[in-house]
């Protein structure tokens, strides 16, 4: 009897022994396939030419197809998620970033199309003339996870894909750049997103010359978080903080307000002698508590495209 009970048990054991090195066998199985894409990419053209200080756009189609889990905890979801669009030059090094936030909500089985905007600061150096790699992809600020995508462009890493070719043209004499008021001298940025950076202390003015022709002035207004360390001071008669942009070439004033980034574009008609000039007014400023020093809103993009016009047949 005790004979028969140790027998009955050792196969037990045996039987449990096998199912286990099975299902653990399974699972080394499914952790070494590759992470299923979560979505669908294709970006055109396939080649953009960007010069200095220019803009080029490319035109982005994302179709969802799973949701964005982050890999870790199987948490889903696009808020935060942001798109990474690096310059790669012929070394394989980021010679410019283009990152911006996810312009929609990511839900499976829909489709969306976005721009990838690139571009040449004036406050900075042109680029090296020659071709470039542009890559783009989905990644969690957070945790930097980059989601996979199913796409007919190469990966060249996990998660990023090589999907256009931008040629740098050797930069050539192009509009005047001129800063007058009361502005900081120009300092370096943080990363390779914002190069170069000047502050407005309260007013002031860019001055744009040798237009050849109407033109699309372009740049970017970062108003500060006040606090941490900074004071918020508005100037007399002044209700909330604004920056009140104008030109005499342009049409219409425009204004923006809040902290952040702020993106401003004006369609420049210079007169005969190619000059345009355009006004700057902050009606606040942000002290620095230690240094005592104020500023208002920071220049970090300034780009001239000329204008050019498809006449109607």
């Amino acid at each position: 009897m005790k004979d028969d009970r140790r027998r009955e048990w050792t196969r037990l054991w045996t039987a449990l022994a096998v199912a286990a090195t099975l299902a653990a066998g399974l699972v080394a199985g499914c952790d070494g396939e590759p992470p299923r894409p979560v979505g669908l990419l294709s970006v055109t053209p396939a080649e953009v030419v960007l010069a200095w200080p220019e803009t080029s756009t490319l035109t982005a189609r994302w179709e969802a197809t799973a949701p964005l889990a982050d890999g870790t905890d199987g948490s889903a979801g696009s808020e935060g998620a942001r798109v990474f669009v690096h310059l790669l030059d012929e070394a394989g090094s980021v010679a410019r970033t283009f990152d911006h936030a996810l312009p929609f909500d990511w839900h499976a089985a829909e489709a969306h199309g976005s721009s990838i905007e690139l571009w040449q600061s004036a406050l900075a150096e042109p680029l090296p003339p020659g071709d470039y790699r542009l890559t783009v992809g989905l990644y969690d600020p957070g945790d930097g996870h980059r989601w996979p995508l199913e796409t007919d462009a190469p990966a060249v890493d996990d998660g990023e894909y090589a999907v256009a070719t931008v040629v740098v043209p050797p930069a050539s004499p192009g509009p005047g750049l001129a800063f007058e008021g009361s502005w900081w001298p120009a300092e370096p940025g943080a990363d390779r997103q914002v190069l170069a950076r000047r502050w407005l202390k309260e007013s002031g003015r860019v001055v744009v010359s040798d237009l050849r022709g109407p033109a699309r002035l372009g740049f970017a207004l970062r108003i500060p978080e006040p606090g941490a360390g900074g004071r918020l001071v508005l100037r007399e008669g002044a209700t909330r903080p604004v920056v009140a942009v104008s030109s005499s070439c342009a049409t219409g004033p425009v204004s923006v307000e809040g902290p952040g980034e702020h993106r401003v574009a004006l369609e420049l008609h210079p007169g005969e002698d190619g000059r345009c000039v355009v006004d700057l007014a902050a009606s606040f400023a942000v002290v620095d508590l230690e240094t005592l020093r104020s500023r208002s809103a920071g220049l970090e993009r300034l780009t001239v495209d000329p204008l050019r016009y498809t006449r109607s047949p």
